[in-house]
Order: structure tokens, then C-alpha cells, then sequence
């Protein structure tokens, strides 16, 4: 699966999610609109058919074409109706799991939800212990921040999911 295609999924499973509901039915321009906006992907209207069948045929969704008859008898065709199937919602799922462990690098301490500054937090510890009436904001506050080695580690499982990706298209 390429990044158009995951674009695609993506922007399908973001209006479906706007709505609340497992289907959606935007017009193909407006998914245009929105992979250009929200990607910086431009496709023609026959290059997102290809990718739309593409995915289709890969069981991410299922499409009906919705029309109706107007008054004068005539066809009047409406938006495609988008019916997300369980293969999307694994990917959206692996995806969810991917950028968890991706953005754990950059999480902030524990030691930040606590109040003052940092150089105030810095004086409590090392100027002594605080006296009976003062509390140390500090105490008891968990020790978690990465090692060294630690954000080393991250980094390359990183890098090696990016490679991935960049090879599975």
C-alpha cells in the first residue's frame, strides 16, 4: 500500500469519524479538496478512481453508487456511500498503535504536572530539606525520564518503521 492510498483511507476514516458512523458519502471533489489540504496530495479525478477501486478491491470499504429518479424521470445521481469494513478499522487500529509509540519519545515527565518552575524545583532539592509547613512538590513524584540509550533505542525503531513503510509501497 502506497502513501496515496493510506492518504485516502485516512481522509475517508476522518469524515466517517466526523459523523460518528462506520460509512460516509463525500463527494469525490471533496476528497479531492481534503487529500490537498490536509496531504498536499494532488490527483486527478481519474487517478482517485484507480486508488478507490484499488482499495476496494483490497476490502478496506465498500462502495454504492446512490442515485434517484427526478421528477421529470430522469437519473440523478448522488455521492457514493462509503461502507468501512473491518480491514479498515485494523489498519486504523495499527496506526493508532504506530503513532503511540512513535510520539512516547517525546512525552513530557511526570515531574512537569507538578507546580513552579523549574529553578524553584531545583532550589527546594538542593537547598535543604523543606521545613514542617512546606511540602516538597517533588516527593514521591515518579522518576521517568529517558535514558540516553533509552531515546537511542526509540530513535531506531523509528527509523526502521519509516523504512518499512517506504518499502511497502
Amino acid at each position: 500500500m502506497n502513501s496515496i492510498d493510506q492518504a485516502i483511507i485516512i481522509t475517508l476514516g476522518s469524515v466517517a469519524a466526523a459523523h460518528g458512523k462506520p460509512y460516509c458519502f463525500p463527494s469525490q471533489a471533496h476528497i479531492l479538496t481534503l487529500l490537498d489540504k490536509y496531504h498536499g496530495i494532488k490527483l486527478s479525478l481519474r487517478s482517485l478512481n484507480r486508488h478507490l477501486l484499488t482499495l476496494q478491491l483490497d476490502r478496506f470499504f465498500e462502495r454504492t453508487r446512490r442515485h434517484r429518479k427526478g421528477k421529470d424521470g430522469k437519473i440523478i445521481f448522488n455521492t457514493t456511500l462509503y461502507k468501512l469494513k473491518k480491514k479498515f478499522f485494523t489498519f486504523a487500529a495499527f496506526m493508532k498503535f504506530q503513532a503511540a509509540k512513535f510520539f512516547s519519545v517525546f512525552r513530557v515527565p511526570k515531574t512537569a504536572q507538578y507546580s513552579g518552575t523549574t529553578s524553584q524545583r531545583f532550589e527546594q532539592r538542593h537547598s535543604g530539606s523543606p521545613s514542617k509547613d512546606e511540602k516538597d512538590p517533588l516527593e514521591g513524584a515518579p522518576k521517568g525520564r529517558l535514558s540516553g540509550n533509552q531515546v537511542s533505542t526509540n530513535l531506531e525503531r523509528l527509523r526502521g518503521l519509516l523504512k518499512s513503510i517506504g518499502q511497502s509501497s
